[in-house]
């Protein structure tokens, strides 16, 4: 099966935020850390809160009231909003990692065979031909498919730019199936 497609860094862009949302240290960084600053902050409002109000009972709380809201606000703003500020810069650290390291290969016509022995492609200033056998698995997002390779390397498909792109998912299963090769359906990802 022959495909031609160009890449535009939005495809990089997506393979990046995809393996990085795969990456355990990355998901517990976002998810963790967040929750560390929301609670302790949190944690500091409501000890304030007790030790002007219960700890002293005389009255403090309407001195005080002004650092007890601050830090519960804060506490419930940064367990709320956290993971959306972090989410936002990934995106844009690996927007510029795309820009910077990728810029070369965007717009550039590339051909792709997937034969029943190997898979070869092709572009203006490198040619690659691996056996379908060194697959490690094939991963199918709603806008693309990877093709990850055991000696870490990735092929980036763009579904939404291949014309036979039923074609070649079938093709891609029965290649997964023959080799015995973890094939993912993730059509329900996005970042």
């Amino acid at each position: 099966m022959e495909l031609q497609y160009q890449l535009q860094e939005a495809d990089f862009l997506t393979f990046q935020l995809y393996t990085a949302s795969k990456n355990k240290r990355i998901v517990l960084q976002r998810r963790l850390l967040g929750s560390v600053i929301g609670v302790f902050t949190l944690l500091y409002g409501l000890t304030l809160l007790y030790k002007y109000t219960g700890g002293f009972k005389n009255g403090l709380l309407e001195q005080y009231w002004f650092d007890v809201g601050f830090w519960v606000t804060v506490g419930i703003f940064m367990l709320a909003l956290y993971p959306i500020i972090v989410k936002n810069r990934q995106y844009n650290h690996y927007k510029r990692f795309v820009a910077r390291y990728h810029a070369e290969r965007v717009g550039i016509e590339t051909s792709l065979e997937i034969g029943e022995e190997c898979i070869q492609s092709s572009n203006e200033f490198s040619e690659t031909k691996i056996k379908t056998s060194y697959l490690k698995n094939i991963t199918a997002l709603p806008e693309h498919i990877y093709l990850h390779f055991k000696m870490g390397d990735t092929l980036i498909i763009p579904s939404k730019k291949v014309k036979q792109y039923d074609e070649l998912s079938e093709y891609l299963e029965q290649i997964a199936s023959r080799y015995d090769i973890p094939f993912f359906k993730e059509h329900d990802w996005k970042w």
